[in-house]
């Protein structure tokens, strides 16, 4: 017998049962982009982030792996696991470096761009992330070379692959 691939137990829940299971609240307060990173990112990332806050107006949020050297960012928030994830289905635009930002970002329908990581085990991460990409079709998502087609993102198929994939973990 083979081994079966299953999507990250993250995406078992879809947005709506993350939203019960946390008690998720909608924030309505101005849009804004969510920069995630767990590692100081690259330039290419800062000047997205920037780039795409100047252009749609949209406050700079910053859940940082350091709280020292973002100027980059608006505000920077100290987040647990409810509040990320709040962060994330609240957010206008999402940059992250990370799996589980760009797996948040897909469960909960948010454009998002996904940049390769600095630093130590980032080959694995990076391989985790470019699979859930692949296999939802999103994989000029990852490390994007023009930031200029930020929104032209549709979710339907993310959705209804996401959903076929729930199935089978289920099973």
């Amino acid at each position: 017998d083979s081994a079966q691939v299953l999507i990250d137990p993250t995406l078992v829940l879809n947005k709506d049962e993350w939203t019960r299971a946390l008690k998720l609240k909608e924030k309505t307060e101005e849009k804004y982009l969510l920069a995630y990173f767990l590692d100081e990112p690259s330039q290419k990332a800062v000047e997205a982030v920037k780039e795409i806050s100047e252009k749609y107006g949209l406050k700079i949020i910053g859940l940082p792996y350091s709280f020292e050297n973002t100027p980059w960012a608006d505000n920077i928030a100290h987040a647990g696991p409810s509040e990320f994830v709040e962060y994330i289905k609240n957010a206008t635009f999402v940059c992250t470096d990370s799996f589980h930002g760009t797996a948040f970002s897909l469960n909960f329908n948010i454009p998002f761009y996904t940049f390769e990581r600095n630093y130590g085990n980032a080959g694995k991460q990076s391989a985790r992330i470019q699979s859930i990409l692949n296999i939802v079709s999103q994989s000029e998502r990852y490390e994007p070379e023009v930031f200029d087609n930020c929104f032209n993102i549709s979710f339907e198929n993310v959705n209804s692959v996401l959903n076929e994939q729930r199935e089978i973990s289920k099973k």
